[in-house]
């Protein structure tokens, strides 16, 4: 898997630390709702967000490969 943007859907909502917390380990994100995107350089970061965001408490619900913004 090469660089590309992903969307992650969680149930629940991130609070500051953990938006915080995402952004210092994978850089930019935009989050929406429940949604966030951004861009994953490999398999191995994916798996890296995932896990934080179960560290954070989070429900991973669906992630997907979205096109380039």
């Amino acid at each position: 898997m090469g660089r590309s943007d992903v969307e992650i859907r969680i149930r629940g909502r991130l609070d500051d630390d953990g938006v915080r917390r995402l952004q210092e380990a994978f850089g930019t994100l935009d989050v929406s709702e429940t949604t966030l995107t951004g861009e994953i350089a490999d398999q191995a970061q994916l798996q890296s967000a995932l896990a934080l965001l179960r560290e954070l408490g989070c429900e991973v619900v669906e992630v997907r490969r979205v096109s380039g913004r």
